[in-house]
């Protein structure tokens, strides 16, 4: 069975427990037989207001091009604080095959 491929995406307001976060969710994949984690996305900070934040262009562009099967992250939030835009990014998504997790809530939206 193929492995699924993760991608993380972080949102955080200052750079202090940047390497801390980045640590927990390698180690966290590293662990698991299912998956593989391909990238951590990043934003550093930066409003969930602002679509044009570097790391998240980037997590989408990769998305588009099928570098990943799953997208997580802690809350919808964290990907974007537009009620509009968050439906827009899940149904893009959706269309190519590529799930958001939202851990807070053990959501998957595939």
């Amino acid at each position: 069975m193929k492995k699924k491929q993760i991608a993380v995406y972080i949102r955080i307001p200052k750079k202090d427990n940047f390497q801390i976060i980045c640590d927990e969710y390698r180690n966290k994949f590293a662990e698991r037989k299912d998956c593989c984690l391909v990238e951590i996305y990043y934003d550093i900070g930066m409003s969930g207001f602002n679509n044009e934040r570097s790391g998240y262009l980037k997590m989408l562009k990769a998305a588009s091009n099928k570098e990943f099967d799953v997208i997580v992250t802690k809350h919808p939030g964290k990907i974007s604080r537009r009620t509009r835009e968050m439906q827009k990014i899940i149904e893009e998504l959706h269309k190519i095959g590529v799930a958001i997790y939202f851990e807070e809530s053990d959501i998957n939206t595939l």
